[in-house]
């Protein structure tokens, strides 16, 4: 049997930039704990989503049509599952190792509310989903969440506008069915509001690995950074051409259209234009295009050659700067990364960069998106 985390938690709003390690986004989440459970093979499903399904029968008597923000009550939990079936795991260089999908979809069965108008679900990246309902007035909501991805703890739930939530700290290629519930408000009855959760099923980025690097050793939570402003040339100038301010970590660092973070890199991983996943110890992952190079940077092995895997920060010999974040500009930056000289210190609104990268993998190309 495999292991399972099931994880409760209450969600917490938009975390101001500087959120400390262990401090921020997961002390105030929960526990953890530990279940035996057996996970199958995920079953692909499109990645924009709008529930067509019965309607709930219960109906509510008022019922308000005026968007506005939504104040949730968020618990994420995850649920329990017995498979017959072995899960069979096959490696190779056209996967993403360690990803285990689950049997979510196989066993869904959306419901509609029509208290919860619209409920939808979109793919952002291989760690983000974007969730949206046209929200009542003065009404609150509980979120649920079950996965049978790992790494459940790095689950954070954004508010960003009246009709725009994300969910970040999940997992390549994962599945993950939400369910919305409006919450009675003083004096209310079930006769008023339908109370029937709303569900939609949402999946992760699904990623084709190209090319998988040695894992560099030491400190590399380096994540520096580069003025956008400040590549005028091609190819770095076409490059960064459509890129957005990261309108979901609150980093300023500059966003493509594929769901990508803006980044340099070194000769050694590849060229401006190249697609990367890069996965950290803590289990966040990410996906980077290189739009600066960085050369041949530094001498990574005191041969006297420089190869290109990193370049030092803090001096030789200490911490090795293998992802450099494009930004915005100076007058954005963060006051916590204009002080430190990196972003890798905080957990960035689920972004958690608080640890070592343990592997980069060069990837192909998938689907735009919208924010």
């Amino acid at each position: 049997m495999k292991r399972k985390m099931i994880y409760t938690g209450v969600a917490i709003g938009a975390i101001g930039c500087c959120a400390m390690l262990g401090v921020g986004i997961h002390s105030a989440l929960g526990t953890n704990v530990a279940a035996q459970t057996d996970r199958d093979d995920a079953i692909e499903i499109t990645a924009t989503q709008t529930a067509t399904v019965p309607t709930a029968t219960c109906t509510s008597a008022t019922k308000k049509t005026t968007r506005a923000t939504v104040k949730a009550a968020t618990t994420i939990k995850q649920t329990t599952h017995e498979t017959a079936a072995a899960t069979t795991q096959t490696t190779t260089e056209t996967t993403t190792a360690e990803t285990e999908a689950s049997t979510i979809e196989a066993n869904f069965t959306p419901t509609q509310n029509p208290d919860i108008p619209n409920l939808t679900v979109s793919t952002i990246s291989v760690s983000c989903l974007k969730l949206t309902w046209d929200g009542e007035d003065g009404r609150n909501y509980k979120i649920d969440v079950s996965t049978y991805a790992p790494y459940t703890e790095n689950i954070t739930f954004l508010e960003k506008a009246n009709d725009t939530w994300y969910l970040t700290g999940l997992r390549e290629n994962s599945e993950y069915e939400i369910s919305v519930t409006p919450l009675l408000n003083d004096g209310e009855t079930e006769n008023d509001v339908c109370v029937t959760p709303a569900t939609v099923l949402g999946k992760t980025e699904q990623v084709n690995v190209i090319q998988t690097y040695q894992t560099e050793e030491g400190w590399t939570n380096c994540f520096t950074g580069e003025r956008a402003s400040g590549l005028t040339a091609m190819p770095s100038s076409g490059a960064i051409a459509g890129s957005v301010k990261d309108p979901i970590t609150d980093t300023t660092i500059r966003r493509n259209e594929y769901g990508d973070y803006c980044v340099a890199m070194g000769l050694w991983y590849g060229v401006v234009g190249d697609r990367f996943l890069i996965e950290l110890e803590n289990g966040t992952q990410f996906t980077v295009s290189i739009c600066d190079s960085k050369g041949w940077a530094s001498d990574a092995d005191g041969d006297g050659i420089l190869d290109g895997r990193f370049h030092w920060f803090g001096g030789t010999g200490n911490g090795k700067s293998v992802v450099e974040f494009i930004y915005n500009s100076d007058k954005e930056l963060p006051s916590c990364v204009a002080y430190s000289g990196s972003w890798g210190y905080y957990n960035w609104n689920g972004l958690d960069l608080g640890a070592n990268i343990s592997s980069v993998k060069k990837i192909d190309y998938g689907n735009t998106i919208t924010y």
